[in-house]
């Protein structure tokens, strides 16, 4: 092949690449907004930054990375004012096509600010239309670690609030 027309196969694969790249991400943004992904969430100061918690599971370290609006790659919005009805709508689709919009969910997620526990703001996050009391909560504190006082995230599940560990700013902390 030519040069030059190899150069214009590559510059078209390049330009279609790009343009089904877009569609899909159009499609993507569309769907989520018809379910009320429309508003990013901003996460409170204190529970932002890098954080490491160690698995009741299996003793590893897990890293759990917090930034303005995403949790792990997990972009956060805010929970939508039609939240009920949207949920029944969802409720009402068939089993294969709640499967089919749970993979569009999968990166993003509800979340919200609830009252201040003790003065403190925490954060609250959940799946994208969630059923009732799944979700975590995130409550900046301060523990003495190790010998070292130091801020901490309370992590917490379920309606009940149920402590499931604490994160570190530090591997070290975590262990």
């Amino acid at each position: 092949m030519k040069p030059a027309r190899l150069t214009a196969v590559l510059a078209a694969s390049a330009l279609f690449g790009i343009g089904a790249a877009t569609t899909t991400n159009h499609a993507q943004a569309s769907t989520l907004s018809k379910w009320g992904a429309t508003k990013l969430y901003t996460t409170p100061k204190a529970v932002r930054g890098t954080w490491y918690t160690k698995s009741a599971f299996d003793n590893k370290v897990e890293k759990i990375k917090i930034t303005a609006h995403k949790y792990n790659n997990v972009t956060l919005y805010k929970t939508p004012k039609n939240f009920s009805t949207l949920l029944g709508k969802f409720e009402k689709q068939s089993q294969s096509k709640q499967v089919k919009l749970r993979k569009t969910f999968s990166k993003i997620a509800e979340a919200s600010t609830s009252s201040k526990f003790h003065g403190v703001q925490e954060m609250y996050m959940n799946n994208w239309l969630p059923e009732m009391g799944f979700g975590s909560y995130f409550v900046p504190v301060t523990r003495t670690r190790k010998g070292v006082r130091t801020r901490a995230l309370r992590l917490e599940g379920g309606a009940s609030h149920q402590v499931a560990g604490y994160a570190y700013p530090s591997k070290k902390l975590a262990k």
